[in-house]
């Protein structure tokens, strides 16, 4: 019994030409390819390249990770400040308390009890129990803590993998074209121009935070 075979568009094709062939010789009905015909061919070329795809593709393919996971612990990148009761800060916006220009660390977000105010503007108000999420150097909260009003949190909250309602991870590679080359984040206005904070850049061998 004859079968018609299966396969993608040029088997398909080639089969209609072994039809017409065998018509025009005059050798048959044109019968064509037979199914699995072509599989004692085909299938031991695709065991070997399979096979071969396994064994080279490690030493052929970069280990490619992202600059910076979900998983990795956001200590290592952040400083969450508290905005405490009765602070002199409250009632006032980001820029008139003196967070907007902190040499080594800017503000990413707000935690204002569990509601997340993202790429915070200048003119934000602050209010009492405010969390602030600063992204930099680390090593800078010496100079969040010179600031009256503000104490270090005793917990940590800010996390990457939490709700993407509320927060969410991209990693973007910029173009030749992109009007932030040869600009600095904050000259090239990247937190006004896309609604969006940089927590973290990855040079071609390090990582810039």
């Amino acid at each position: 019994m004859w079968l018609p075979p299966f396969g993608t568009s040029t088997t398909l094709i080639v089969n209609g030409l072994m039809i017409d062939s065998e018509r025009a010789d005059l050798r048959g009905a044109g019968e064509g390819l037979r199914m699995f015909e072509i599989a004692q061919v085909g299938v031991p070329i695709a065991v070997i390249g399979l096979v071969y795809i396994v064994l080279v593709s490690k030493w052929w393919l970069p280990d490619r990770r992202p600059a910076i996971e979900t998983a990795s612990d956001p200590r290592k990148y952040t400083v969450e400040m508290l905005v405490t009761a009765g602070s002199p800060l409250v009632g006032k916006s980001i820029e008139a308390a003196g967070l907007r220009h902190l040499p080594g660390m800017y503000l990413v977000e707000i935690d204002r009890g569990g509601r997340v105010l993202p790429a915070v503007a200048s003119g934000d108000v602050l209010e009492a129990d405010d969390r602030l999420v600063f992204v930099g150097i680390v090593e800078s909260v010496v100079d969040l803590q010179k600031i009256n009003g503000l104490e270090p949190a005793t917990d940590q909250v800010f996390h990457l993998d939490g709700p993407r309602s509320q927060r969410r991870l991209v990693e973007a590679v910029v173009s030749e074209r992109c009007p932030l080359v040869h600009r600095t984040i904050r000259g090239g206005r990247f937190r006004s121009r896309y609604a969006a904070a940089v927590i973290a850049v990855a040079g071609v061998a390090s990582l810039l935070r």
